[in-house]
């Protein structure tokens, strides 16, 4: 059983996120599931949740997706086995085994030159890290000793600019494993440094994420609407 999480909040992303979400899942996820969303609204036919922490809301908390990091407390949502964290903006191209992967796992910008990263922290850019977290698998309680690290300075933590990314890369140092070479690319971004080709439909990948400056998917008029819709 793999329990799929996601979270919703704010006025950027409607209801119909979480549920083509759903879908999708249901269409290329090779493993039995359960879905649930971390949100402040009741979302129909969605297994919602309220916010485990007080800054979820709080447009002003530079370290705006906290939330993420509460998925790896102790016993999250009270359910056992394996997590799947999607970002609303993630689309499935093909069908998706997790079977492979028996650690904690993260994606890494392969779409991003070593030299372009050094620079962003010599210049102190916000948007430093190698590390995206629009997708994360990991074990129930596998992590609990990771978010407790978080927690016991969780004010401080959330000084961070930049998101949980580079809580994940400058602060939490945890050794993550990462996801195989054509499991997901970024729709802005690309693939790899020698692909870095905006908007590119790429089929031998299982997965997109819409990061950095992409367009909203429901306002993609091209082959993204062939899988937002399924």
């Amino acid at each position: 059983m793999i329990n799929v999480v996601c979270s919703l909040w704010g006025d950027k992303y409607s209801d119909s996120y979480v549920h083509h979400l759903k879908e999708s899942c249901h269409r290329n996820l090779l493993h039995d599931f359960s879905f649930s969303c971390i949100t402040d609204r009741t979302i129909d036919g969605i297994d919602c949740y309220d916010p485990p922490n007080p800054h979820t809301w709080c447009k002003d908390t530079p370290l705006w997706d906290s939330v993420k990091l509460y998925y790896f407390q102790e016993n999250f949502l009270n359910k056992s086995g394996d997590f799947l964290s999607l970002d609303l903006d993630t689309i499935f191209i093909d069908d998706i085994d997790l079977s492979e992967y028996n650690r904690p796992t993260i994606i890494y910008k392969k779409w991003k030159l070593q030299k372009e990263f050094d620079h962003a922290i010599a210049i102190g850019k916000t948007n430093r890290t190698m590390i995206n977290s629009s997708i994360m698998f990991w074990k129930q309680n596998s992590m609990v000793d990771y978010f407790n690290k978080y927690k016991n300075n969780e004010e401080e933590h959330n000084l961070i600019e930049g998101g949980s990314d580079n809580y994940h890369q400058f602060v939490g140092n945890y050794n993550w494993s990462y996801f195989d070479q054509h499991f997901t690319y970024s729709y802005a971004f690309g693939c790899d440094v020698n692909d870095q080709e905006r908007g590119k439909y790429r089929p031998f990948f299982l997965s997109v994420i819409f990061n950095g400056d992409s367009p909203m998917i429901d306002q993609c008029d091209n082959w993204v609407k062939d899988y937002w819709y399924g």
